[in-house]
């Protein structure tokens, strides 16, 4: 198996062309989880632009081997989140926020159509840091509390003249591992589901 990688990647090394793409990006869109307390059941949920939003940048470094690119992407990334967290058949709601420092190493492929290009992407190691809380007692997670999840996006970009380009990703990012006031946690468990997040990503990107 070591052997058959090996291969791979000297294929890769010999047989294509390198190339960087720096890119920066906006960030939007919802996310959802259920909790359940003493018997009650407890809506998480937050909204595009209000309730989810952030900003960042990354690199992407892809060999070229004819239509299609092949490589690796990494991204660093400021989030913050508002959520609403409702009770089943009660009117009245409450909120909490906090923020966080993301990371995101992955996979990444392009199918390239002349100017045009289809995207996807496998992101295997996501981790957010908590940089922000509000220490609401309705919020689970705490300043410098760690959110660990896996994820994929498929999007589109369109390339201009002299390297700019312009890239719509689509994400789902799954957090199961994360810590709640400094405690490990795995979801899905007793009290809460896995949080989902659907995100859109927007922003320009330079290619060399």
């Amino acid at each position: 198996m070591r052997t058959f990688f090996s291969i791979i990647l000297l294929f890769l090394v010999f047989e294509s062309k390198a190339s960087v793409q720096l890119y920066g990006i906006g960030a939007t869109g919802f996310a959802k989880a259920t909790e359940t307390n003493s018997g009650n059941t407890f809506s998480h949920t937050n909204s595009f632009f209000i309730g989810h939003f952030g900003y960042g940048g990354g690199a992407r470094l892809g060999f070229d081997l004819a239509n299609v690119t092949l490589g690796a992407v990494g991204e660093l990334a400021w989030v913050g989140n508002s959520f609403d967290r409702k009770q089943t058949g009660v009117v009245n709601d409450s909120t909490y926020r906090y923020e966080s420092i993301r990371t995101i190493l992955g996979l990444s492929t392009a199918l390239n159509l002349g100017p045009m290009k289809v995207v996807g992407e496998y992101y295997p190691s996501v981790q957010n840091t908590v940089s922000y809380s509000d220490d609401k007692s309705q919020n689970p997670f705490r300043k410098n509390d760690k959110l660990k999840a896996t994820g994929y996006g498929l999007g589109i970009g369109y390339s201009f003249a002299s390297g700019f380009n312009m890239a719509v990703l689509y994400r789902i990012l799954t957090y199961k591992n994360v810590e709640m006031n400094g405690t490990a946690v795995t979801l899905p468990n007793s009290q809460y589901t896995e949080f989902v997040f659907n995100e859109v990503t927007f922003g320009p990107t330079y290619s060399f």
